[in-house]
């Protein structure tokens, strides 16, 4: 232990800056109440306004710490990794743990049972300086018991079992499932890169993990050898990012799903300037800035596009940090008698305005560690509880309890208001949810029965926002070089933003090279919805024409003809005709553009030149040999031409030269080449007369 306090004190404490990607604050009154550090205790109203100190307590923790209230906002217990407290501050008779450590940087977590209103889970972390041994371990806190001052259950402290048998670090953490009921618990493995996520549902939690191998390997191979399992986890406010720190060896931000715990996609964060050390993290409420800070700085990373941002810590000594239900983040500045705030952490750079003056303690001094909560809470509202009661979006999940109903669970029946959705417009029990197919304005009826008979009846309106719909158009739209495609989606509502896959806030997209382009919509109402199209390179029509030529006889036309186009061409000649072909009775340059299906030019012009005498003896070139053993096709052998009198070269289709002989004689056969395209040229070289072609080789 003492070697760890000389590293945060003395090597430089750090705070990890967490991602966070959604509007959604730690308003819960389950964090109304912290107890951290040097018996130092704070309580946030009820109403809004400053917080306020409790009296010292009895409770030491230098990192680990977790508190947790109840759905009032009253404090029920607290914990340091190695003793429970109740309310009063009295030790739980059963409140002894084992193989955790007061040290752990997440060493304690404290969340309510799911479906359930007495009983909380306490989750314990061993630490690197008793070699991480004590592992993942869960106890059961009753506040059934003790008159409603609850007591551990005696079968505390029971290991968790990890995958092969590993160990875990000092990270740990509680992310909200998607159902807004349900919690996993995550932890990361030692000597791995494995996020491993238990789900923990009104049954207790899973005996097996989703196990996520992503990111970089935690263990003792880098610079700070065992010391690197120190450091936060963090989930972002609405649970679809990780940040994950590494003492030595830095930060990775990754993606979560909160409907199966899986973890993917990591991204590590840009080095900190003038830091050897990572250790704290938080998101900001709007889930767009992660936190870090390493007692020389605070670093603010603005998540949409990389940008971070120093915020100076003049005297050093910062360690944790935590949003506060007040919306604000609070940092630990180790064995000073203040917290520091920042006050608008959704606010870019300096904006943000840490205080370091923030919060005074009075009596007590702040350690390492501050308050271990979940990302958020489960809903706890009584009798009739959703989790978006003014709005949600068509197709997101809306769930309801009542666990303060009288007689709860003895004919309790919801009715959404939705009658298009049938069978599913109706539930039983006293927790359910809804999913609204359209927009609209809805009414919730919930039924039950009350103690002594009859029936209660409590009714509230919900509203579900439309998604945006959001169409790119083709799902392969097809790009010819050199041009520039325009992208948009038609028809989205008035005040929409839109955020392009590399950031750009702009309706339209200008796209001028291949790739996946991603339109991410997000309405007035919060709402979101995206459309991806893969823009693909469209070929340049391979356009091939005859070589200059003679006119011998105007009254016999040169007809100039392409190879052939795929089904969809047109053509357009330099005298505006549009046929596949075109008879030349005049010399002259004549020029031909061939545009594919998919809009990509090719162009080609041809000289033909009107016939000297004695220029048109009639000349036969072949397009295509067969040089394959039979008599027919073997040679390039022109006909009309003086065997021995005309030099020839052929180069290959990518410009290569094959084949080189002076005074010709007609005796090649692409020995050595393979079958395909040729081009040729034969040139006499006392008149300079030409005829270039190509010619195509079928072996």
């Amino acid at each position: 232990m003492i070697a760890r306090r000389r590293l945060l004190a003395q090597v430089y404490p750090l705070f990890l800056l967490l991602l966070s990607m959604a509007r959604l604050a730690l308003a819960q009154p389950e964090a109304y109440n912290w107890q951290f550090g040097e018996r130092a205790g704070i309580r946030f109203p009820a109403g809004g306004g400053p917080a306020t100190t409790f009296a010292p307590g009895p409770m030491v923790a230098d990192e680990a710490c977790a508190s947790l209230s109840d759905g009032d906002g009253v404090l029920q217990c607290y914990a340091n990794g190695e003793q429970v407290w109740d309310r009063n501050g009295t030790p739980m008779p059963n409140g002894r743990l084992t193989g955790s450590h007061v040290s752990a940087s997440q060493g304690a977590l404290l969340v309510r049972g799911p479906g359930q209103q007495s009983r909380y889970y306490l989750f314990t972390v061993d630490a690197d300086e008793n070699e991480l041994r004590g592992g993942l371990r869960q106890s059961m806190v009753d506040m059934r018991l003790r008159a409603g001052l609850g007591d551990v259950l005696a079968s505390n402290s029971q290991p968790v079992p990890i995958p092969g048998g590993g160990l875990v670090t000092e990270k740990l953490t509680a992310v909200r499932h998607a159902n807004g009921r349900d919690y996993w618990i995550v932890v990361h493995g030692w000597q791995s890169n494995a996020f491993y996520s238990y789900l923990l549902g009104p049954n207790g939690l899973a005996a097996a993990p989703v196990v996520s191998a992503v990111g970089m390997v935690h263990g003792s191979a880098g610079i700070g050898g065992r010391q690197n399992a120190i450091g936060y986890l963090r989930a972002s406010p609405n649970g679809l990012l990780l940040a994950a720190a590494q003492l030595f060896e830095g930060v990775d931000v990754l993606q979560f799903d909160p409907a199966t715990g899986a973890v993917s996609n990591p991204r590590n964060t840009p080095p900190l300037r003038f830091s050897t050390v990572h250790y704290g993290l938080e998101f900001s409420p709007d889930n767009t800035k992660l936190y870090i800070s390493d007692a020389l700085q605070v670093h603010q990373l603005d998540l949409d596009n990389q940008v971070r941002t120093l915020l100076p810590i003049p005297r050093g000594g910062a360690s944790g940090l935590q949003r506060g239900p007040d919306g604000q983040i609070y940092l630990s500045l180790s064995g000073q008698p203040t917290l520091g705030i920042i006050r608008s952490p959704n606010r870019a750079g300096v904006a943000c305005n840490l205080d370091l003056n923030g919060f005074f303690l009075p009596g007590t001094f702040a350690r390492n560690g501050l308050p271990n909560f979940p990302n958020a809470f489960a809903t706890t509202n009584t009798v009739l509880t959703i989790m978006a009661p003014a709005s949600v979006c068509a197709g997101s999940p809306v769930s309801v309890s009542a666990p303060a109903l009288p007689g709860a669970g003895q004919g309790v029946t919801w009715d959404f208001g939705d009658p298009a959705s049938g069978a599913a417009n109706t539930a039983t029990g006293p927790a359910a949810s809804h999913t609204y197919a359209t927009g609209g304005t809805y009414t919730i009826t919930l039924r039950g029965s009350v103690a002594g008979g009859g029936l209660s009846t409590v009714q509230q309106t919900v509203v579900a926002n439309p998604l945006p719909v959001v169409r790119l158009g083709a799902r392969q739209p097809l790009l010819c070089p050199g041009q520039v495609l325009t992208l948009f989606a038609p028809g989205l509502p008035p005040g929409a933003t839109y955020r392009w896959q590399d950031g750009r806030a702009a309706p339209t997209y200008l796209v001028s090279s291949p790739g996946r382009y991603r339109l991410r919509v997000t309405s007035s109402q919060g709402c979101v919805a995206q459309d991806s199209v893969d823009v693909v390179a469209a070929p340049v029509p391979e356009l091939r024409l005859v070589a200059d030529t003679l006119l011998c006889d105007r009254l016999q036309p040169v007809v100039l003809r392409p190879n052939a186009q795929p089904a969809g061409s047109t053509f357009w000649w330099s005298d505006n005709s549009t046929q596949d072909f075109l008879a030349v009775r005049q010399p002259g340059t004549y020029a031909l553009e061939v545009r594919s299906a998919a809009g990509c030019v090719a162009r080609r012009t041809v000289r033909v030149r009107a016939a000297q005498l004695g220029e048109c003896t009639p000349v036969l070139i072949p397009n295509v040999i067969t040089p394959n053993g039979d008599p027919a096709n073997e040679f390039f052998s022109p006909k009309g031409l003086a065997v021995g009198e005309w030099d020839l070269t052929i180069h290959n289709r990518w410009g290569q030269l094959v084949y080189q002989q002076s005074r010709y004689d007609q005796r090649w056969n692409a020995s050595g080449q393979a079958a395909g395209s040729y081009y040729y040229l034969l040139r006499h070289p006392s008149t300079g007369r030409q005829f270039r072609g190509w010619l195509e080789v079928v072996k």
